[in-house]
């Protein structure tokens, strides 16, 4: 068992304990048709601000679960289905 890899010690697989990520932000209303395609693998796409139009946050919905937060750019439609703030704190680690 190599020491990088802590969840063999209990029988676990890497698809057990680790979760894709499709990571963007600053989309201004415009998503690529390649995003879309790579992140159709993500197990969650994450959103870090300045969707632009409602409709990117509803393209990405239809992919994967969506967690995002609002930019300055983002109007009261988008930041009202945003939470503010979260009720729990998120653990990430990455790796290469």
């Amino acid at each position: 068992m190599d020491w990088c890899r802590p969840w063999e010690l209990i029988g676990l697989n890497v698809t057990d304990v680790f979760m894709r990520i499709g990571l963007l932000s600053d989309t201004h209303g415009f998503l690529d048709e390649a995003l879309i395609a790579n992140f159709r693998e993500c197990d969650e796409i994450w959103h870090a601000g300045d969707f632009g139009t409602s409709e990117v946050l509803d393209q990405l919905n239809r992919l994967k679960p969506v967690r995002g937060v609002f930019g300055n750019i983002d109007g009261p439609e988008i930041r009202s289905r945003l939470p503010e703030d979260s009720n729990g704190a998120v653990r990430m680690c990455v790796s290469t």
